[in-house]
């Protein structure tokens, strides 16, 4: 009965990690470079259970994320990860600065 009741927990677990796996992901086809994805998980970070949604689309060369959010004051937010990661690597703007300026 124990390990019928761990082979539960354990096929639940690996269930959520694969959903958050699957919702999370880049789209196919949208490639992030390393700043990029620093970026993103800093985005998800703050943000959170928040994030209903979203999707990465390719802007003129540039990556911009498109969140939906729930319990937020903005319902939706377009975040240029481009942009942000140049301005992290050549300009110095740090991650605790970034979080602090997204809507």
């Amino acid at each position: 009965m124990k390990i019928l009741l761990t082979l539960i927990v354990l096929l639940l677990i690996v269930g959520g990690v694969a959903a958050l796996y699957y919702k999370y992901r880049a789209k196919p086809g949208v490639t992030l470079t390393k700043d990029e994805a620093l970026i993103l998980e800093t985005i998800r970070e703050n943000y959170g259970e928040k994030i209903i949604g979203e999707s990465i689309t390719d802007s003129n060369g540039d990556k911009v994320l498109r969140v939906e959010l729930g319990n937020h004051d903005v319902a939706e937010a377009a975040i240029n990860l481009s942009s942000l990661a140049r301005k992290h690597r050549e300009e110095g703007l740090t991650l605790p600065v970034i979080k602090m300026t997204l809507p």
